[in-house]
């Protein structure tokens, strides 16, 4: 199955309803989509200056870097969290 850039992964995300944040290990923000934005009340370009630590309430390094690795080579579990808005 061929890799779908960027360019298109980002146009078929925004249409999504369900908001999608990709961060690295250090939990920076790389990529977020329309969702998103519109659930934290940022732009795309302030999101993407932020990190997990800026938006999630409960935010635990440990945990974070716990989860990341497991999703390395496991599926993603389901994942709750208490997260803070822009307002």
């Amino acid at each position: 199955m061929p890799k779908l850039p960027l360019k298109e992964f980002k146009f078929i995300s925004d249409k999504s309803s369900e908001a999608y944040l990709l961060t690295d290990r250090e939990a920076r923000l790389h990529f977020v989509n329309q969702a998103a934005c519109s659930m934290f009340g940022y732009s795309e370009k302030e999101l993407l200056t932020l990190s997990i630590a800026d938006i999630d309430i409960h935010y635990d390094e440990a945990k974070y870097i716990e989860l990341f690795d497991l999703i390395q080579q496991k599926t993603i579990p389901p994942i709750e969290t208490r997260n803070k808005r822009k307002d």
